[in-house]
């Protein structure tokens, strides 16, 4: 981490929980999820952690520097995403599962 990010966190805390978790199905086989960031708690996002569960189970782990998020090439299954923000201070709580999308 270098000084200013030290500095500029002081005070702040861990980033709030992202909102509006969308997950979509585009072709036969590409999934595409979006959200809302959520309030940074005084000091900037870094990136973004999402989570794929297939079938119930965890199926990938991803991480992303803006609030989108698509995989290519997905196998047939029933899938839902999570996601949770960080800033310098650290990670924030993952979101409620998105609604489930069906390839």
């Amino acid at each position: 981490m270098n000084l200013f990010a030290k500095w500029s966190a002081i005070g702040a805390t861990a980033p709030g929980v992202p909102t509006n978790v969308t997950l979509n199905v585009s072709g036969s086989s590409t999934l595409s999820g979006s959200w809302n960031p959520p309030a940074d708690g005084g000091s900037v996002i870094t990136g973004y952690t999402v989570q794929l569960f297939r079938n119930g189970l965890l199926f990938g782990t991803y991480n992303v520097s803006t609030n989108s998020w698509s995989l290519s090439g997905a196998p047939k299954g029933r899938y839902r995403i999570q996601v949770r923000a960080t800033n310098a201070i650290g990670a924030g709580s993952f979101s409620a599962l998105s609604s489930e999308v069906r390839i």
